[in-house]
Protein backbone atom coordinates (compact mmCIF):
# COMPACT_ATOMS: atom_id res chain seq x y z
CA UNK A 1 0.00 0.00 0.00
CA UNK A 2 0.85 3.70 -0.54
CA UNK A 3 2.13 5.44 2.21
CA UNK A 4 -0.13 8.79 3.10
CA UNK A 5 1.49 10.86 5.35
CA UNK A 6 -0.52 13.14 8.02
CA UNK A 7 -0.90 16.20 5.62
CA UNK A 8 -1.89 14.32 2.59
CA UNK A 9 -5.73 15.30 2.92
CA UNK A 10 -4.96 19.38 3.23
CA UNK A 11 -5.31 21.65 0.21
CA UNK A 12 -2.24 22.61 -1.27
CA UNK A 13 -1.42 26.33 -0.35
CA UNK A 14 -1.91 28.64 -3.44
CA UNK A 15 1.61 30.97 -3.59
CA UNK A 16 0.63 34.77 -2.28
CA UNK A 17 1.29 36.77 -5.39
CA UNK A 18 3.29 40.17 -4.40
CA UNK A 19 0.86 43.51 -4.43
CA UNK A 20 2.34 45.96 -7.21
CA UNK A 21 3.79 49.00 -7.07
CA UNK A 22 0.65 50.66 -8.41
CA UNK A 23 -1.66 49.18 -5.96
CA UNK A 24 0.62 50.15 -3.02
CA UNK A 25 1.00 53.87 -4.47
CA UNK A 26 -2.89 53.99 -4.52
CA UNK A 27 -3.40 52.51 -1.46
CA UNK A 28 -0.88 55.16 0.08
CA UNK A 29 -2.42 58.54 -1.64
CA UNK A 30 -6.06 57.09 -0.44
CA UNK A 31 -4.48 56.97 3.29
CA UNK A 32 -2.94 60.64 2.44
CA UNK A 33 -6.20 61.76 1.52
CA UNK A 34 -8.18 61.08 4.54
CA UNK A 35 -5.03 62.08 6.85
CA UNK A 36 -5.75 65.84 4.95
CA UNK A 37 -9.24 65.62 5.39
CA UNK A 38 -9.38 65.06 9.54
CA UNK A 39 -6.33 68.08 9.36
CA UNK A 40 -8.97 69.80 7.29
CA UNK A 41 -11.69 69.22 9.59
CA UNK A 42 -9.79 70.23 12.52
CA UNK A 43 -8.87 73.43 11.36
CA UNK A 44 -12.15 74.03 10.48
CA UNK A 45 -13.37 73.21 13.71
CA UNK A 46 -10.68 75.47 15.47
CA UNK A 47 -11.41 78.21 13.56
CA UNK A 48 -15.04 78.26 14.27
CA UNK A 49 -14.77 77.91 17.73
CA UNK A 50 -12.42 80.01 18.00
CA UNK A 51 -14.64 82.92 15.86
CA UNK A 52 -17.69 81.97 17.91
CA UNK A 53 -15.84 82.41 21.64
CA UNK A 54 -14.72 85.94 20.07
CA UNK A 55 -18.14 86.68 19.02
CA UNK A 56 -19.14 85.75 22.51
CA UNK A 57 -16.72 87.93 23.92
CA UNK A 58 -17.52 90.69 22.00
CA UNK A 59 -21.33 90.51 22.98
CA UNK A 60 -20.14 90.11 26.87
CA UNK A 61 -18.25 93.45 26.85
CA UNK A 62 -21.30 94.93 24.66
CA UNK A 63 -23.55 93.91 28.23
CA UNK A 64 -20.60 95.19 30.49
CA UNK A 65 -20.62 98.10 28.98
CA UNK A 66 -24.38 98.86 29.34
CA UNK A 67 -24.50 98.39 32.92
CA UNK A 68 -24.80 101.35 34.93
CA UNK A 69 -21.99 103.01 36.88
CA UNK A 70 -22.19 103.46 40.27
CA UNK A 71 -22.52 107.24 39.25
CA UNK A 72 -25.46 106.30 36.83
CA UNK A 73 -27.08 104.77 39.47
CA UNK A 74 -29.13 107.47 41.01
CA UNK A 75 -32.59 106.83 44.15
CA UNK A 76 -35.71 107.68 42.84
CA UNK A 77 -36.78 111.47 44.66
CA UNK A 78 -39.58 110.31 46.53
CA UNK A 79 -42.97 111.71 45.61
CA UNK A 80 -44.78 114.26 47.66
CA UNK A 81 -48.21 113.38 48.70
CA UNK A 82 -50.10 115.43 46.61
CA UNK A 83 -52.42 115.98 49.31
CA UNK A 84 -50.18 117.03 52.14
CA UNK A 85 -51.31 120.19 54.23
CA UNK A 86 -54.99 119.59 53.14
CA UNK A 87 -57.90 120.00 55.79
CA UNK A 88 -59.12 116.89 57.40
CA UNK A 89 -63.07 117.10 57.44
CA UNK A 90 -64.21 114.11 59.76
CA UNK A 91 -68.10 113.62 60.76
CA UNK A 92 -68.47 111.97 63.91
CA UNK A 93 -71.93 110.91 64.08
CA UNK A 94 -71.42 108.89 60.51
CA UNK A 95 -68.22 107.69 60.87
CA UNK A 96 -66.49 108.94 58.24
CA UNK A 97 -63.73 111.75 56.59
CA UNK A 98 -62.01 113.22 53.80
CA UNK A 99 -58.84 115.56 53.05
CA UNK A 100 -59.63 118.30 51.39
CA UNK A 101 -58.14 121.80 50.14
CA UNK A 102 -61.49 123.78 50.29
CA UNK A 103 -61.35 127.23 51.87
CA UNK A 104 -64.20 127.54 54.61
CA UNK A 105 -66.06 125.14 56.12
CA UNK A 106 -68.86 122.67 55.76
CA UNK A 107 -72.58 123.04 57.14
CA UNK A 108 -74.71 119.89 57.89
CA UNK A 109 -78.74 120.17 56.77
CA UNK A 110 -81.03 118.07 58.18
CA UNK A 111 -84.20 117.68 55.47
CA UNK A 112 -86.92 115.93 57.06
CA UNK A 113 -89.12 113.73 54.21
CA UNK A 114 -92.60 112.49 54.61
CA UNK A 115 -90.32 109.91 55.89
CA UNK A 116 -87.07 109.58 57.24
CA UNK A 117 -84.40 112.16 56.22
CA UNK A 118 -82.16 113.65 54.33
CA UNK A 119 -78.58 114.51 55.40
CA UNK A 120 -77.03 116.89 53.20
CA UNK A 121 -73.47 118.45 54.30
CA UNK A 122 -72.21 121.15 52.12
CA UNK A 123 -69.04 123.63 51.25
CA UNK A 124 -69.64 127.15 52.44
CA UNK A 125 -66.58 130.50 52.61
CA UNK A 126 -68.35 131.27 55.43
CA UNK A 127 -70.60 128.61 57.32
CA UNK A 128 -70.26 128.39 61.42
CA UNK A 129 -71.21 124.87 61.12
CA UNK A 130 -74.61 125.21 61.76
CA UNK A 131 -76.98 122.22 61.67
CA UNK A 132 -80.16 122.98 61.35
CA UNK A 133 -83.18 121.54 59.98
CA UNK A 134 -85.99 122.24 57.16
CA UNK A 135 -88.50 120.31 55.51
CA UNK A 136 -88.00 118.46 52.06
CA UNK A 137 -89.04 120.58 49.09
CA UNK A 138 -86.54 122.79 49.41
CA UNK A 139 -84.33 121.39 46.83
CA UNK A 140 -82.16 118.11 46.87
CA UNK A 141 -78.47 118.56 48.91
CA UNK A 142 -76.67 120.04 46.09
CA UNK A 143 -74.33 122.68 46.10
CA UNK A 144 -72.02 125.14 43.84
CA UNK A 145 -69.08 124.23 44.98
CA UNK A 146 -68.99 120.70 46.79
CA UNK A 147 -71.14 118.63 48.72
CA UNK A 148 -72.15 115.39 50.55
CA UNK A 149 -75.56 113.27 51.00
CA UNK A 150 -77.04 110.90 52.75
CA UNK A 151 -80.56 109.33 53.28
CA UNK A 152 -81.98 107.46 55.74
CA UNK A 153 -83.32 104.19 53.99
CA UNK A 154 -87.08 105.01 55.10
CA UNK A 155 -86.66 108.21 53.36
CA UNK A 156 -89.53 109.56 50.66
CA UNK A 157 -90.24 113.09 49.52
CA UNK A 158 -92.77 114.38 47.64
CA UNK A 159 -90.27 116.23 44.85
CA UNK A 160 -88.14 115.57 42.16
CA UNK A 161 -85.32 113.30 42.86
CA UNK A 162 -81.12 114.44 42.79
CA UNK A 163 -77.80 112.56 42.06
CA UNK A 164 -77.70 112.21 45.77
CA UNK A 165 -81.21 110.36 46.34
CA UNK A 166 -79.89 106.78 46.06
CA UNK A 167 -79.03 104.02 48.28
CA UNK A 168 -76.18 103.00 46.77
CA UNK A 169 -75.28 101.24 43.88
CA UNK A 170 -75.35 97.29 43.01
CA UNK A 171 -73.12 95.06 40.84
CA UNK A 172 -75.26 92.74 39.19
CA UNK A 173 -74.97 90.44 36.39
CA UNK A 174 -72.02 92.58 35.27
CA UNK A 175 -73.87 95.65 35.21
CA UNK A 176 -73.54 98.55 37.34
CA UNK A 177 -77.14 99.58 38.77
CA UNK A 178 -78.05 102.61 40.75
CA UNK A 179 -80.46 102.47 43.32
CA UNK A 180 -82.92 105.45 44.31
CA UNK A 181 -84.91 106.08 47.28
CA UNK A 182 -88.36 105.69 45.02
CA UNK A 183 -88.01 103.04 42.20
CA UNK A 184 -86.76 100.51 41.12
CA UNK A 185 -82.82 100.15 40.69
CA UNK A 186 -81.71 100.85 37.09
CA UNK A 187 -78.51 100.32 34.87
CA UNK A 188 -76.21 103.11 34.81
CA UNK A 189 -74.11 104.90 31.33
CA UNK A 190 -70.82 102.17 31.09
CA UNK A 191 -69.20 105.31 29.55
CA UNK A 192 -69.63 107.68 32.44
CA UNK A 193 -68.58 105.37 35.98
CA UNK A 194 -65.44 103.60 37.02
CA UNK A 195 -65.42 101.56 40.23
CA UNK A 196 -62.28 101.70 42.24
CA UNK A 197 -60.50 100.72 45.36
CA UNK A 198 -58.66 103.53 47.21
CA UNK A 199 -55.81 103.64 49.31
CA UNK A 200 -57.81 103.58 52.37
CA UNK A 201 -59.52 99.93 51.19
CA UNK A 202 -62.84 102.09 50.56
CA UNK A 203 -64.51 101.06 47.10
CA UNK A 204 -65.53 104.11 45.27
CA UNK A 205 -68.19 104.11 42.13
CA UNK A 206 -67.38 107.84 40.15
CA UNK A 207 -70.00 109.25 38.07
CA UNK A 208 -69.30 111.67 35.84
CA UNK A 209 -72.10 114.31 34.82
CA UNK A 210 -74.28 114.37 31.48
CA UNK A 211 -77.24 115.84 30.76
CA UNK A 212 -80.33 114.15 28.24
CA UNK A 213 -79.12 115.98 25.44
CA UNK A 214 -76.96 119.10 24.80
CA UNK A 215 -78.55 122.44 26.18
CA UNK A 216 -80.48 120.63 28.84
CA UNK A 217 -80.95 121.33 32.31
CA UNK A 218 -81.99 117.77 32.99
CA UNK A 219 -79.73 115.10 33.66
CA UNK A 220 -78.97 111.72 32.63
CA UNK A 221 -80.48 109.53 35.28
CA UNK A 222 -78.34 108.28 37.64
CA UNK A 223 -75.68 111.08 37.50
CA UNK A 224 -75.03 114.48 38.44
CA UNK A 225 -75.98 116.54 35.26
CA UNK A 226 -73.64 118.12 33.27
CA UNK A 227 -70.31 120.62 34.64
CA UNK A 228 -70.60 118.14 37.86
CA UNK A 229 -68.71 114.69 38.79
CA UNK A 230 -70.45 112.42 41.54
CA UNK A 231 -69.44 109.65 43.45
CA UNK A 232 -71.56 106.81 45.62
CA UNK A 233 -69.98 104.84 48.42
CA UNK A 234 -71.51 102.14 49.84
CA UNK A 235 -71.48 102.25 53.87
CA UNK A 236 -72.63 98.80 54.73
CA UNK A 237 -74.80 100.95 57.42
CA UNK A 238 -78.66 99.40 56.98
CA UNK A 239 -79.59 103.09 58.39
CA UNK A 240 -77.60 105.29 55.93
CA UNK A 241 -76.60 102.64 52.88
CA UNK A 242 -74.60 105.21 51.24
CA UNK A 243 -72.51 108.36 50.84
CA UNK A 244 -72.79 110.50 48.02
CA UNK A 245 -69.80 112.96 46.90
CA UNK A 246 -71.05 115.97 44.66
CA UNK A 247 -68.57 118.71 42.78
CA UNK A 248 -68.90 121.49 40.77
CA UNK A 249 -66.22 121.33 37.88
CA UNK A 250 -66.12 125.08 37.98
CA UNK A 251 -64.87 124.84 41.37
CA UNK A 252 -63.33 121.60 42.26
CA UNK A 253 -61.83 119.96 38.99
CA UNK A 254 -61.72 116.14 38.41
CA UNK A 255 -58.08 115.69 39.39
CA UNK A 256 -58.26 116.93 42.91
CA UNK A 257 -61.99 115.37 43.34
CA UNK A 258 -60.11 111.96 42.45
CA UNK A 259 -57.86 113.22 45.45
CA UNK A 260 -60.34 113.78 47.74
CA UNK A 261 -62.20 110.53 46.76
CA UNK A 262 -58.83 109.11 47.58
CA UNK A 263 -58.72 109.94 51.33
CA UNK A 264 -62.28 109.06 52.28
CA UNK A 265 -62.09 106.41 54.83
CA UNK A 266 -64.82 105.12 57.86
CA UNK A 267 -63.46 105.75 61.34
CA UNK A 268 -66.34 103.40 62.49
Amino acid sequence: MEDIGPNANEAPQMPTEPQSPEIKKEQEKTASRGIIGILIFAVLLLTTSTAYLAWQNIQLQKQISQLPTEQDVSTPTPTRDSTAGWETYKNTEFGFQFDHPLNGSFSLVKNQGETGIQICIQHSDNSSGLIKTVLAGGGACSDDTFAIGLLSSDFIAGRSADFSDNLGYLLQGGKMLYVPYYKDPFELPTNLITLTTNQKGVQVLKVLGETIQENSPFPTRGTPGQGYVGAIINTGNSNYPSISLIANLEKVDEKTFDQILSTFEFTK
